[in-house]
């Protein structure tokens, strides 16, 4: 009985044998191994013997040139007992492209995937895998993007198609959202109930080793640069919690919003009388209190109007990746015109 049957034509495979000897092997010396009489096989261990059948560990070597194949171990022990096994080689599958290979901390693919047919919603990479067992169905595979397992129950990402060619496998993959930019680690597994070896019986008991394609180079996370996408001044507000509702300021008015020759520019009045109303993409989503106020410990916000900070900034809401607030603006003596910035602080992030 050997365990597991197959492994990397790489090497470093860890076999356990039971060989049923009648000899009791005292020693890890007392066994050998080789690859058709010819190359040695590493004895790592002597888990035990006994008068009914001895348990070793083998570590199997490199396949000749890379290559998978069917190999024959032979086996030697003390006082004269040997035993012989087939054992095949595989070329471990390999992660070759993931396209669109960029995506925001939110999951939004850089560009379009022009090899992800009708789900290219702008959440999906194709994968393609070589030397991939052939697949059934989206679930003979598990992808993780990290620590998120693709499964579309506990993770937001999912395999959604797996097609088996002659190059391998290609997957379609939603992206999950993620915390860190940089480079992040692919892994693609073949979970499906393995084929039995080459004349063994479909009943029969066997172990194959794990059949894993990894790639840390193929895809990364990006934060954009956040941006102003709304900008508007309120003399009067509505009671409650936000200035504006359904788009209106107090009484019914309507906002102060940029003219079309000036697209980032809102005009305020000197006495700074109002609110400020500024929306901005591409921004971490962070906790807010009922009072509007950053619940994290340690985070900050400011609102910069020229020189001068806000001197009340309240967060109106933050969810995928829009943050909106509204803030006080300082009076001024004279007209300006002045630059608005927003700083979200979070921890040693900015």
């Amino acid at each position: 009985e050997i365990e597991p049957i197959d492994g990397d034509a790489a090497g470093g495979t860890m076999v356990t044998v039971r060989a049923y000897w009648s000899v009791i092997q005292t020693s890890v010396s007392d066994v050998s191994a080789t690859i058709g009489g010819t190359r040695d096989v590493t004895v790592k261990g002597l888990i035990r013997s006994t008068l009914s059948d001895t348990v070793f560990m083998l570590e199997m070597p490199p396949s000749e040139g890379g290559r998978g194949g069917s190999v024959r171990v032979q086996v030697a022990g003390r006082g004269g007992v040997s035993t012989a096994f087939d054992f095949i080689y595989f070329e471990s599958p390999k992660i070759e492209s993931v396209q669109p290979g960029l995506a925001t901390l939110t999951g939004r693919v850089a560009q379009p995937c022009a090899s992800c047919a009708l789900r290219d919603d702008g959440n999906t990479v194709s994968i393609w895998v070589s030397r991939m067992p052939s697949v059934s169905s989206p679930s003979d595979l598990q992808v993780t993007f990290d620590s998120h397992v693709c499964n579309g129950i506990t993770s937001p990402c999912a395999v959604w198609d797996a097609v088996s060619t002659n190059q391998g496998v290609y997957l379609t993959v939603s992206v999950p959202p993620s915390t860190t930019p940089g480079p992040t680690t692919i892994e693609v597994e073949y979970t499906a109930t393995p084929s039995p070896p080459p004349g063994a019986s479909l009943t029969g008991s066997f172990h194959r080793s794990p059949r894993i394609a990894s790639s840390s180079t193929h895809f990364s996370y990006y934060r954009p640069t956040p941006k102003l996408s709304l900008i508007a001044w309120c003399t009067l507000c509505n009671p409650g919690p936000s200035c504006l509702v359904t788009g209106s300021c107090g009484g019914g008015a309507m906002p102060t919003t940029p003219f079309f020759d000036q697209p980032d520019t809102v005009s305020v009045p000197l006495s700074g009388e109002g609110v400020l109303i500024l929306r901005a993409s591409n921004m971490p989503t962070v906790q807010v209190t009922d009072q509007g106020s950053l619940l994290i410990p340690g985070s900050d916000i400011r609102v910069a109007i020229g020189d001068a900070l806000s001197p009340s900034v309240k967060i109106l809401s933050s969810s995928s990746s829009i943050l909106e607030l509204q803030c006080v603006v300082p009076r001024s003596f004279q007209p300006l015109v002045v630059s608005a910035s927003i700083q979200l602080t979070l921890g040693s992030e900015t």
